[in-house]
């Protein structure tokens, strides 16, 4: 059909290259890409990455992007469309890292388009690339049945393992992270409410795993003794023995009880508005 986009054969990603086939995601993103709508660019680089043809080419409808990650398109509600063609234009094609054969923000939600990655200026790869997604992952996220955003999910997952190192060598730290709640909310913009459901959806679907009813003596009180902030893995294998407790125990300077261990009276603290 004459005006038609020629679409390349596609590089199908096996189950394999899944696993280390990424994105590198620099501090200045994570900084700049947060709220409801922000935490949307992450969805859309990674679909980017996963669907990229031969030379550097992405051909695609708006409605492919949204069922992908599980937004309904049998719709009459243009709106739902306004994040993802504000990001591709001001994120993506503004900013140099692909060109588009249309206007993104005239074009009908099932319209093909074409997008053509630039090879100097490569969004996937960034100079600090801080902490890496895999569409192993993206996937995983994108499959979850659950009312939450995605992209919520994702910047909740991305926000924690950003403080999962990767240390190479025989004696490693566990690879875990602590950040609080009120930290998360704050570093990606969303409620605590919000934080506090995603990691619920997070961990029912084991993409996360989370080691709670540590405890560590109250700075106010001798003998109480309250909880210290929950840990996050990737593996549950990283949240067993002691290495945890250590852990914890150079946040706090104080030493970290399990549950069953604690020397006195245990205090659960009363939530302050906001938190």
């Amino acid at each position: 059909m004459k005006g038609a986009i020629e679409i390349d054969t596609y590089i199908y990603l096996s189950e394999k290259d899944k696993q280390i086939t990424s994105v590198g995601f620099s501090k200045k993103e994570i900084k700049n890409h947060k709220g409801i709508s922000g935490l949307k660019y992450y969805l859309i680089i990674l679909y980017l990455r996963k669907h990229v043809q031969t030379f550097g080419q992405i051909t695609l409808t708006l409605n492919d992007l949204l069922q992908e990650f599980g937004y309904s398109t049998k719709t009459n509600n243009k709106s739902i469309y306004s994040d993802f063609r504000e990001i591709i234009k001001t994120e993506i094609i503004n900013k140099g890292y692909a060109s588009c054969n249309k206007d993104i923000f005239i074009i009908k939600p099932n319209d093909l388009f074409h997008l053509q990655m630039s090879y100097e200026n490569n969004i996937f790869f960034t100079e600090d690339n801080f902490v890496q997604i895999t569409i192993f992952e993206y996937e995983n996220i994108c499959s979850i049945s659950s009312k939450i955003n995605k992209s919520v999910l994702l910047g909740i997952y991305l926000y924690i393992k950003q403080f999962i190192m990767d240390y190479s060598g025989d004696i490693t730290p566990a690879k875990i992270s602590f950040p609080s709640k009120l930290q998360i909310a704050k570093g990606l913009d969303i409620s605590v409410q919000t934080v506090e459901s995603g990691l619920l959806v997070l961990e029912s679907n084991k993409l996360i795993y989370i080691r709670r009813d540590m405890f560590v003596e109250n700075k106010k009180e001798e003998g109480i003794y309250v909880p210290t902030r929950n840990v996050y893995a990737l593996d549950p294998k990283e949240l067993e023995g002691k290495s945890v407790l250590i852990e914890l125990e150079r946040i706090y300077g104080k030493r970290i009880y399990n549950k069953e261990d604690v020397p006195g009276e245990i205090r659960y603290l009363t939530k302050s508005k906001g938190e």
